[in-house]
Order: structure tokens, then C-alpha cells, then sequence
């Protein structure tokens, strides 16, 4: 599974005008979700979210191209797999945004967590 923002910014959010209702960005037994492209891809910019992985397997996500990636929402995500950032920014705008003890793997790019309630690890 692969999101391409070639030519301009994507943004994937669930219905703000009922934040009760979560939205779920559901990867379903692939073996990746791979971000890539110039430009920015924000998940879950408000409301309660998440992403998560019904079938059971290992899936992590790929961040390729200088583009940012923004993960956020309210709900953890629950997926399991290790991630990986190639190039670009990660953003993690909550708490497990890379799932729950997902490994992380850096060749290049950077990783920045947004402002939270309650901070969470040494970095920024």
C-alpha cells in the first residue's frame, strides 16, 4: 500500500463534525503502508483515530521522500510492525503514533514529536 503525494498535500481525517465518532484507517494484512513524495501527508489531524491492523500480521510504515509525514489523532494506534524512515519528516502529533513498541528504523530524515499534554522521551 503505497500514499504519493506528487503533487500536493494529502490529508486523511475522519468527520470533525461528529468527533465521537472515530475515525480508523484500517491496513488490513499489508505488508507495508509506505509514505512518499515532496509533499505533506497529515493522518488524523483532529478528533479520535486510528491506525490499526485487523488481520494480525506485521506491518510497519515506510517514510520515503522529503515530504513530512504528521500522525495524529487521539486514539493510540495498535498496529504492529517495525517502521521506517527513509527520508522527509515523521511527526508523531500523540502518543504511539508508531504503534505500541514498534521499532523504528532510521537510514536518514528526521523524526519530530509535535507538542502533547504530557511529553513523552528526551527528544524533540
Amino acid at each position: 500500500m503505497t500514499w504519493n503525494a506528487a503533487a500536493g498535500n494529502l490529508v486523511f481525517n475522519g468527520n470533525n463534525a461528529a468527533p465521537a465518532t472515530p475515525w480508523t484507517i484500517n491496513l488490513n494484512g499489508a505488508s507495508a503502508l509506505t509514505i512518499d513524495g515532496a509533499y505533506n501527508i497529515s493522518v488524523g489531524t483532529s478528533g479520535p483515530g486510528q491506525i490499526v491492523n485487523t488481520e494480525g500480521t506485521t506491518t510497519g510504515i515506510i517514510k520515503n521522500g522529503t515530504g513530512t509525514l504528521f500522525l495524529g489523532g487521539t486514539a493510540a494506534n495498535t498496529f504492529t510492525g517495525a517502521n521506517a524512515l527513509n527520508d522527509g519528516t515523521i511527526t508523531a502529533g500523540k502518543a504511539d503514533a508508531l504503534g505500541a513498541g514498534n521499532a523504528l528504523i532510521m537510514t536518514g530524515g528526521l523524526l519530530k514529536r509535535a507538542a502533547l499534554a504530557r511529553p513523552w522521551g528526551p527528544w524533540t
